[in-house]
């Protein structure tokens, strides 16, 4: 017996089922179902979707919860099974009450969200457990980096001991660590998956993604202004001296911008040091001066400034959590700062400070090398003087 053929469709369905397959990423798995104009639409879709791709699970799990139609469930079955063979994990259906298209469910007492604090380099550890019918959860653990994306995506559907074990291990292994809502690690994973398609995390995140968003809202702003309302810290201005002890705290201290990046800045200023010529303390001062405030222009573009803006608001959440309000709206003030535009006559003193010490830092590396190398030990600091 042949295999039964899809319903035939008129020249326009026709037409509009080969424009939705041209491009499927752009269809959004909440309005599937305005989207497919019946059962005989979503089933013909489902089977000519390619199973080569994990970015089409959001998409044929959505199909699945908003047409109970028994064909288009079984070509979700046979779409699910050829992605599963070719080692993707498709989501379990729709649980016990959740019939057509996924609602909203409200976190329970059981639920678990944690994030550690920013690292040097933008990357942060966020830990999930949520219940999952008929009983244990549906557990993450998740590396995310706001420059390099999604570095790591870990999920698993385990046991409450389980759960309570791995929670135990990432309390032990991450340090310091805070508690949070669902909400703000769904944030956190949309924005590192915006930040790199390609990052390693994201195809295993791309199959729990509609799961996760079926259970959370992307909050409007980040959650730190639930604890710090910004009327709180307007009328703060950023100076070099709260910079710096913010710059000092044990969550920031080993903040730095790429050495890679700053490299050509401190041989810049390693030739003015060295020079030749015969320039007066004032004048190498004011030479050093002069090229950290051009290249400061240069490095912090509006994006780098953007990235720089969410690592202080992550931080400020991350403080406030730990029981240090002030440090936590000091940070959010330096956040704030980096709406502000440079010139040639002001510099931002946070990102001044961060510059600085890096720069600092690459120097005085090369000061070891040359001793190494059999120059003099004077034991001398660069002592870089901050661009006004």
């Amino acid at each position: 017996m042949g295999k039964k053929k899809n319903k035939a469709f008129t020249a326009e369905e026709s037409a509009r089922l080969t424009g939705l397959l041209g491009d499927p990423s752009a269809l959004e798995p909440d309005k599937i179902r305005e989207t497919l104009s019946g059962p005989a639409m979503a089933e013909a879709f489902v089977e000519r979707l390619p199973a080569t791709d994990a970015g089409i699970i959001p998409l044929i799990t959505a199909i699945r919860d908003a047409f109970p139609d028994k064909n288009v469930q079984k070509a979700v079955r046979r779409k699910g099974y050829m992605l599963e063979q070719r080692g993707f994990t498709v989501p379990t259906p729709a649980e016990d009450g959740e019939t057509g298209i996924l609602r909203k469910i409200p976190l329970e007492v059981e639920s678990y969200a944690y994030v550690t604090s920013v690292d040097a380099f933008g990357m942060q550890m966020l830990f999930y457990a949520l219940p999952r019918a008929p009983r244990g959860y549906e557990l993450g653990v998740v590396a995310v980096s706001d420059e390099e994306g999604l570095y790591q995506f870990e999920s698993a559907h385990v046991s409450k001991k389980m759960a309570m074990d791995v929670l135990g291990e990432f309390k032990k292994d991450f340090n310091p660590h805070v508690e949070t809502t669902i909400d703000h690690v769904l944030l956190l994973l949309e924005e590192a998956r915006r930040a790199s398609e390609k990052a390693p995390g994201v195809r295993p995140y791309l199959q729990a993604r509609h799961w996760l968003m079926s259970r959370a809202s992307l909050p409007e702003t980040h959650p730190v202004y639930e604890l710090i309302p910004e009327e709180n810290i307007q009328g703060m201005v950023l100076t070099e001296g709260m910079a710096s002890k913010l710059l000092d705290h044990e969550l920031l201290q080993r903040w730095m911008l790429d050495p890679r990046d700053v490299q050509p800045i401190a041989d810049e200023i390693d030739e003015v040091r060295n020079s030749p010529l015969h320039l007066s303390e004032d004048q190498v001062s004011r030479r050093i001066d002069d090229i950290l405030k051009d290249r400061m222009q240069e490095y912090f573009t509006e994006s780098r400034r953007r990235i720089y803006r969410r690592r202080l608001e992550e931080t400020a959440y991350v403080l406030h959590r730990m029981g240090e309000p002030d440090v936590a709206r000091r940070a959010l003030c330096a956040a704030r700062s980096m709406e502000e535009k440079d010139n040639l006559f002001h510099a931002n003193p946070f990102l001044a400070q961060l510059m600085v010490n890096t720069v600092d830092m690459i120097l005085e590396g090369m000061e070891d090398d040359e001793e190494e190398m059999g120059g003099e030990e004077d034991g001398t600091s660069s002592g870089l003087i901050l661009p006004k």
